[in-house]
């Protein structure tokens, strides 16, 4: 049988903890987020990445410097729909009543 010292049992038990933390702030932050239409995990994930983290946080912000802040920290293009997904999001932040037919991502392309 592994021993294993007090010290190192005692750093476990705040491994755990501060995974379980991370974990409960993770969910409530996605929970958040996902309640936009047509933002799921990996887009909640991907705004979380860049900084957004509540759906008030999104209000005002440029979908273009959203964009391109994402395309900064993956080291590479992401797809011009995420763009798109931004400018929605940033609209159904922004709007105390947003219009339905306007909460499609599609709908904001160039």
């Amino acid at each position: 049988m592994l021993k294993i010292s007090i010290d190192q049992k005692l750093s476990q038990r705040i491994a755990f903890k501060l995974l379980v933390a991370y974990n409960v702030i993770e969910v409530i932050i996605m929970s958040e987020l996902t309640k936009i239409p047509y933002v799921g995990k990996a887009t909640a994930a991907s705004l979380n990445l860049i900084g957004y983290e509540t759906i008030a946080s999104l209000k005002g912000a440029d979908p273009e410097e959203m964009y391109q802040k994402e395309c900064d920290v993956r080291g590479q293009m992401v797809d011009r729909c995420q763009l798109y997904m931004y400018r929605m999001v940033v609209y159904y932040a922004s709007s105390k009543n947003p219009d339905p037919k306007k909460l499609k991502w599609w709908i904001w392309k160039d």
